[in-house]
């Protein structure tokens, strides 16, 4: 089982972008609408993978979807809403981390940005902290700048996860 400490370390390890089996340095993904990516991600250490989804609504353009998972397990360890709702658990039992205490039965609006993160026996991702409380740089995604806050949110969720591979990332052209 995976506590909390070590899907922490498993976010922080140093990842890659697989394609077609071949570790790239640096791959470059078109933006388009909506945004909707899956990449293969791997570790120097040869047993472990992940899989990055990056999911934009169609219903609700600035709603987007940064989600890192065990690639093996399906295990999810972190995952980013920008502009959607959620709702922590209500108990805390005894292996709930202290940072979550605070935000015991949080009602996140759709308008509060949050980030999920592995907390064994719940659900998966059930646990969320403001993104406030964080340290992903991209704090939120407005309809104003929705392109480049899109494409800016990306960049700091790849630093989050400690992505080696270089992304560029070709804007829509209007």
């Amino acid at each position: 089982m995976i506590d909390f400490e070590k899907a922490k370390e498993m976010i922080g390890c140093e990842k890659f972008v697989v394609v077609d089996g071949e570790v790239k340095e640096k791959i470059s993904l078109d933006q388009t609408f909506p945004t909707n990516c899956r990449l293969e991600l791997t570790t120097n250490e040869a047993d472990i993978s992940f899989i990055w989804d990056i999911k934009q609504s169609t219903k609700n353009t600035i709603r987007l979807s940064l989600h890192c998972m065990d690639e093996d397990s399906k295990l999810g360890l972190i995952r980013v809403d920008y502009n959607a709702g959620h709702i922590n658990p209500e108990t805390a039992t005894d292996v709930l981390p202290e940072c979550f205490k605070p935000h015991i039965a949080k009602k996140f609006a759709d308008n509060e940005h949050h980030v999920h993160y592995h907390v064994p026996g719940y659900r998966q991702l059930a646990w969320a902290l403001p993104i406030e409380d964080t340290q992903l740089k991209v704090k939120s995604v407005s309809v104003e700048t929705l392109e480049s806050d899109i494409i800016d949110a990306i960049y700091s969720f790849a630093e989050t996860i400690n992505l080696k591979t270089t992304i560029l990332i070709n804007p829509i052209l209007l």
